[in-house]
């Protein structure tokens, strides 16, 4: 078995001698004592590749992240301090108290690393700002983040972080003057008397400990000096702007998009969650959550998570805002913070918008690429950054399409139900309107439909302009099946992911699926219906892939009805309002729709249109449904007529296109 360093032990021993000082000890002291009481191995002697002793190279690891984690400080000296004090009365045992040391190492990277990914963008923009912060002045962490559209403990982490060497960030103090504590001081600035340094510098301090506030340069004065760099040809590096996309349609059946355009604003309901700080934290934010909705699954609560995050900390002002409606993009400017609105139908937070052009809307088939895909997100927040510069090109003063004038929209809540077939959309797919409206009524009756025919004949393309015809883009979603795809990825399954802290450990982690997001979805909609389209569904093993969700998805189960999940307790059950429609690649070959369900009968497609439970149905029965023909072959229709379903059969092998 390969030797390891005793990391429990040497943080263990470090602590016991800063314990029994009597006086703050220099770096030197400490190795020198812990080296007497460890005893190193001769692995933990050998020499490394940056020339340094193994163990003690890990000794100063070890001693970052005991400051980190408030327990010592490394200023005038190594001394322990109160939190310390507390670790070893409540962890008693090295191994307890190393356990206690990387799970809070582990928040701290967490916050870091989403500090660096919320603000990666801004860098250079807030190292020039910090460049003309000069000695015998100061700025805060609040005002670098109002400049950058964030809150003081995303900027305080991020400055923290070893990853980020910025000139003059010793100079970024709390908002009162007071100098950070120990832990969120860059590894540079630690076991530096950083009020001796600023006080040469010429900042005066009260006896308080806080710098003058005459010195500080707020917001507005670094705004105002950074304008001055810039008229004098300066070069100044622009904040990163984000796009977003924020759904307002359907939320618990009223359309509030209208209001959003009369009063110029954007809202995201979040009633059970109540009034948070503005300036909140990612941790206390997912904590808020979990509290909020424990009754609501763990998918339910991220996704509400993502949403909340994107909206209260992520989005910023000067940020893009698109806003679907009809077939059309309203598209803005955030020109507030977020703030908490108790009052109306649905209590939540509201950030004011400069919506542009208001009038006439971008139509979504003129939107350039990749916007069309981003759209497809059911989520109500969405990150379209990626497609910012194709949006600013839409912005009024350029060339766009347009769908005209708004169309007055009733306030009146919405009831489940497709949109009509219309001539325009029959005309786009050279079909007969008629022909897809009987295709529409056999989705909305029987929930679920297989088009089949020779591979290339349109059939993934019309089930999927069919559905955005029939509902909502964000109602929308595609999957294609592979011969390895399975219930894992399709519901939930465990993933694997890389444990943090740098050790390249994995752990596993519950995970949900396409289909499983996609009903919750549907859940919390229950005025949408949400058409799932399966592309290549012939080519997965449907057992494997849908395991015990056929019992959850037969449209034969009782409403409420569910079963038991794999990975979970309690049981699961799919929305009556989620409608599929299906593409199979074989020549006319046994791809049938039962109930749910696919199986493979004598190469047929098979349209449950029967009454009668036990006998053939008639002629008058089948014609009574829509897209149901009666079929004339005693044996397959008494087979049909034992499981109440009936034939539809195929038309000629050489027919083009695609077929019910």
């Amino acid at each position: 078995m390969a030797e390891q360093m005793r990391y429990a032990l040497i943080v263990w021993e470090m602590i016991q001698v800063l314990r029994e000082a009597d006086e703050p000890l220099a770096s030197g002291q400490v190795v020198d004592a812990v080296r007497e009481r460890l005893r190193p191995t001769a692995y933990e002697l050998e020499r490394v590749k940056s020339g340094g002793v193994r163990w003690e190279v890990g000794f100063g690891f070890r001693s970052g992240e005991v400051t980190t984690a408030g327990w010592m400080t490394k200023q005038g000296g190594w001394a322990l301090i109160e939190g310390g004090i507390d670790a070893l009365e409540s962890f008693p045992a090295p191994e307890e108290l190393f356990a206690e040391l990387q799970r809070r190492s582990h928040e701290v990277d967490q916050r870091r690393k989403r500090a660096m990914q919320a603000l990666d963008d801004v860098q250079q923009f807030i190292t020039q700002a910090l460049s003309i912060v000069e000695a015998g002045q100061w700025t805060a962490h609040d005002d670098l983040a109002e400049l950058v559209g964030t809150n003081a403990t995303e900027v305080a982490n991020f400055l923290a972080s070893f990853k980020i060497q910025i000139p003059n960030a010793f100079r970024v103090l709390n908002a009162d003057g007071t100098i950070p504590v120990e832990g969120m001081l860059n590894a540079n600035y630690r076991g530096t008397d950083l009020r001796k340094r600023l006080a040469l510098e010429g900042v005066k301090f009260d006896n308080a400990g806080g710098a003058a506030q005459t010195q500080r340069l707020t917001a507005p004065d670094l705004k105002a000096l950074l304008d001055e760099l810039r008229a004098s040809d300066g070069e100044i590096i622009p904040i990163a702007k984000r796009a977003w996309m924020v759904r307002g349609t359907n939320i618990d059946g009223y359309n509030f998009v209208p209001d959003w355009l009369d009063d110029g604003f954007v809202s995201l309901s979040a009633s059970q969650l109540g009034h948070l700080d503005t300036g909140i934290t990612f941790d206390v934010l997912r904590q808020a959550v979990e509290t909020a909705y424990q009754h609501k699954s763990y998918a339910y609560r991220g996704q509400r998570l993502d949403e909340l995050d994107r909206f209260i900390r992520r989005m910023s002002v000067g940020d893009l805002v698109l806003t679907p409606m009809q077939g059309s993009v309203y598209l803005g400017e955030v020109t507030s913070g977020p703030r908490f609105d108790g009052d109306g139908k649905l209590a939540g937070f509201r950030r004011a918008v400069t919506w542009h052009d208001r009038d006439h809307p971008v139509d979504v088939s003129g939107l350039p690429a990749p916007i069309p895909a981003l759209l497809q997100s059911q989520t109500y927040v969405v990150d379209l950054t990626e497609a910012y510069d194709q949006l600013a090109e839409l912005v009024p003063g350029k060339p766009t399409e347009t769908a005209g004038t708004v169309p007055e929209i009733k306030k009146e809540q919405r009831t489940l139900g497709f949109n009509p077939v219309t001539a325009a959309a029959a005309a786009g797919l050279l079909m007969d309107a008629d022909e897809l409206q009987k295709i529409a009524d056999l989705l909305w009756e029987r929930k679920q439909l297989i088009f089949y025919g020779p591979p290339g004949t349109g059939k993934t393309y019309l089930a999927r302009a069919l559905a955005r015809q029939l509902t909502e883009d964000g109602a929308v979603r595609l999957i294609q099946f592979h011969p390895s795809y399975t219930y894992e990825d399709f519901f939930e399954g465990f993933r694997p992911k890389s444990a943090d802290g740098g050790t390249g450990a994995l752990t596993f982690e519950l995970t949900p699926g396409p289909f499983r997001l996609f009903a919750e979805a549907a859940k919390a909609n229950p005025t949408t219906a949400y058409i799932l389209i399966i592309d290549e569904i012939n080519r997965a093993n449907l057992a494997k892939v849908f395991g015990e969700l056929y019992c959850a998805s037969r449209h034969s189960s009782p409403r409420g009805t569910g079963c038991r999940c794999r990975w979970r307790s309690g049981t699961t059950s799919s929305p009556w309002t989620s409608r599929r429609i299906r593409s199979c690649g074989r020549r006319l070959s046994g791809c049938c729709w039962y109930r749910g369900s696919t199986t493979s009968r004598g190469g047929c497609s098979a349209v449950c249109c029967a009454t009668s439970p036990t006998s053939r149905p008639s002629r008058a029965a089948t014609r009574s449904r829509p897209g149901c023909r009666p079929v004339s072959t005693p044996a397959i229709t008494q087979r049909c007529a034992w499981q109440n379903w009936c034939y539809v059969r195929p038309r000629s092998n050489t027919r083009q296109g695609p077929s019910r």
